[in-house]
């Protein structure tokens, strides 16, 4: 049974919900973020729900489809708050996902050494 210390009350019906806490890094540093129910749901490809279905009741580990967001590269654009900002709390949470694509980026650079011509 899941209690709501808020409400005061055992719930009948519950809707689970994703809260991600991943550990990402680049050439410059290190931080933490979670993905919350819509972006997570939305990087995995699946729902809450169906993730919970497969799992069986096990949860001594993180699902396979989680473990395989290691490794990967990805873009993230965080949505900052009060803490963030005025404590440099560095727990941040992730709006959106981005995966990169080389083409575009070279486009991008492209575009932009010309840019540095013209001037």
């Amino acid at each position: 049974n899941y209690y709501c210390k808020s409400c005061g009350i055992y719930p009948e019906k519950v809707t689970p919900r994703y809260r991600v806490r991943l550990q990402i890094s680049d050439h410059t540093s290190t931080t933490s973020c979670t993905l919350f129910d819509e972006e997570a749901a939305r990087l995995l490809n699946t729902s809450t729900s169906k993730l919970l279905d497969t799992q069986d009741g096990k949860s001594e580990e993180a699902p396979k489809i989680i473990q395989q967001l290691c490794g990967r590269k990805l873009i993230f654009r965080f949505k900052l708050n009060g803490n963030n900002l005025t404590l440099g709390t560095q727990n941040y949470t992730v709006k959106r996902t981005f995966v990169p694509d080389d083409r575009l980026e070279m486009l991008y650079l492209d575009n932009k050494a010309e840019e540095v011509k013209l001037l």
